[in-house]
């Protein structure tokens, strides 16, 4: 366990451990062949998927106002003249797909995990699932977590337990594992817009440089996948809800929130990106922790962190890709191959003394 120095009011922790056991559309087929052309060593493509219009499945008052801004803010911020990314696929709306992120052939290959791309970049609506009882359940122990609600499973936490610290208006209660599932509305979608990333459906990052060790094939690529979407992760159940889709990636980008939800910003994807140009060499997880030191409000509504986490086939491997900077994430040769093995690090709206694992993993 290591702590880095942050701004005040900010609190960040990494640890390293063995997790919890746990018809296809031809578009842009030109940028598909040249994204072929540049896999191997280095990869330097961009996949950006992003969705504002929900309406029309989801009902009134759930479209969102600045996804695709926020989604082409980081495509500028990566591609100025003469930069070494180019976008493989920009898709928005009615063409982002769920089949883009699932497993099969011709499916995520072609799309959100296609070869040749180093960055896969989702901003969109996250959906609520089973997580605390209604009305909430006060506890002192985990041992009196044993009524998850719909949606969700055993085991239950009691999280916060014992705290004084833990997040903004946090007080101690039952909470249990669900799924996570990004949403959206897609004009040929094969699932109603749900993409399960945590059940097995979904494998970025499977490489002939990763092997075939999750029995996936070896006909993805993308090294860093960026989940900008309500509930990205949850307390305390983030490595059980990212680890089934980790198949060669080096590394997963999302939100925590804890007491409050994602904020659906336009500003996030340009800020991490703008990184990049403000400094190659520095760590890709650190610039996704600290675009919340820039966005107005942190960019959670109410309590939350920014979250990365990686895994491998063992603990130094995870612990490197978790420090790979913009160049090293380039590097196809670095895919994970295993996923025994993580890293996560994170970096939280709220001042907190707690400085070990306990104010998140599940024990």
């Amino acid at each position: 366990m290591t702590a880095a120095a942050v701004p005040r009011n900010f609190q960040e922790a990494e640890m390293s451990h063995l997790p919890q056991q746990l018809g296809r559309k031809y578009r842009n087929t030109a940028v598909f062949l040249l994204g072929i052309t540049m896999a191997g060593c280095q990869s330097t493509g961009l996949v950006v998927e992003s969705v504002n219009l929900y309406s029309s499945r989801y009902g009134a008052n759930t479209d969102l106002a600045n996804s695709i801004a926020n989604g082409d803010g980081f495509i500028r911020a990566m591609t100025p003249s003469g930069s070494e990314w180019h976008v493989v696929h920009r898709f928005t709306d009615g063409l982002v797909w769920d089949t883009d992120f699932l497993e099969k052939a011709g499916w995520d290959s072609r799309n959100f995990d296609q070869s040749g791309t180093a960055i896969s970049y989702y901003t969109g609506h996250g959906l609520t699932t089973g997580y605390g009882e209604n009305p909430p359940h006060r506890c002192t122990s985990s041992s009196q977590c044993t009524t998850p609600p719909s949606g969700a499973s055993l085991p239950g936490i009691c999280k916060a337990a014992g705290s004084t610290n833990y997040a903004p208006g946090d007080t101690p209660q039952c909470v249990y594992y669900s799924d996570r599932v990004l949403a959206v509305n897609g004009s040929n979608d094969q699932f109603s817009g749900a993409v399960n990333y945590s059940a097995g459906a979904a494998a970025w990052g499977e490489s002939p440089n990763s092997g075939n060790w999750r029995g996936v094939g070896t006909d993805g690529g993308t090294n860093l996948v960026v989940l900008d979407a309500s509930f990205g992760v949850l307390p305390t159940y983030w490595a059980r809800q990212t680890q089934a889709a980790m198949a060669g990636a080096h590394m997963l980008a999302t939100i925590m929130p804890v007491t409050g939800d994602t904020a659906n910003v336009a500003d996030r994807g340009g800020l991490f990106g703008g990184s990049w140009a403000q400094n190659s060499d520095g760590a890709v997880s650190n610039a996704w922790l600290t675009t919340m030191n820039s966005i107005s409000g942190s960019g959670v509504n109410g309590g939350g962190c920014n979250f990365v986490i990686a895994f491998d086939n063992t603990p130094e491997r995870a612990q490197r890709h978790i420090d790979e900077s913009w160049n090293d994430l380039k590097n196809d040769g670095w895919d994970a191959q295993g996923n025994q093995f993580y890293s996560a690090r994170w970096l939280c709206n709220w001042p907190s003394t707690i400085t070990d694992r306990s104010i998140f993993e599940l024990q």
